[in-house]
């Protein structure tokens, strides 16, 4: 019984706060402000549009992939200096068979 309770009063409070966003919303449209204002007109243009950001950009994306590719083949090398393998073969008595 009580979760039931909690789930409709969480919905009720849902209710309640979308309502109150709505009348906030529409709110906002109920002004009507007029203003004179001398009309000068300003272009602008966005960053992206302008073609040096496109080449600089490929020579940054060319120069990764360089790294990426060139750099990949020096971490299969050793670093260590000592690359000879030591192996020991252990047997054990039981396994020593009499001839």
């Amino acid at each position: 019984m009580k979760k039931s309770i909690e789930g409709v009063t969480y919905r009720l409070a849902f209710l309640i706060m979308t309502m109150m966003a709505s009348v906030y919303s529409f709110a906002q449209d109920a002004v009507d402000v007029t203003v004179d204002k001398t009309s000068t007109t300003t272009t602008t243009t966005e960053w992206y549009t302008e073609p040096w950001v496109w080449i600089v950009g490929g020579a940054l994306l060319f120069i990764l992939l360089l790294g990426a590719i060139l750099g990949s083949g020096s971490r299969s090398r050793s670093t260590t200096g000592d690359t000879r393998v030591h192996r020991t073969t252990i047997t054990r008595q039981d396994d020593v068979y009499d001839a």
